[in-house]
């Protein structure tokens, strides 16, 4: 006969490790690795906006931002276009039934 383990200790024991787990990465500074990278690299930002005003070159803030990833996959991409369509239809962009069928299967 097996012993079940109460769902209150299962959660206390995934509660556990993900505490030591993140213990851990305070410790071996790891967070701090992060902080500093980023700091390292709005430094060579700064260090580069400051010898583009020297050389009167024209400036374009967005060029010294942080490039952010896009994560967006099919699943994203759809909910997107859902939303746009819902959207336009709540928004009374769609005044009737024949507008609204149009604007579900065509662009």
């Amino acid at each position: 006969m097996k012993n079940k383990i109460h769902p209150f200790f299962k959660i206390l024991l995934v509660l556990f490790i993900i505490y030591v787990s993140l213990f851990i990465a305070n410790q071996t500074g790891y967070y701090e690795k992060i902080v500093r990278d980023k700091t390292i690299m709005t430094e060579e930002k700064r260090v580069q906006f400051e010898k583009d005003l020297e050389d009167n070159k024209v400036i374009d803030m967005i060029s010294y931002l942080p490039e952010e990833e896009d994560y967006s996959n099919f699943v994203t991409k759809s909910a997107n276009v859902i939303n746009n369509k819902l959207s336009d239809i709540f928004s009374d962009e769609v005044h009737n039934v024949w507008d609204f069928l149009k604007s579900l299967f065509i662009g």
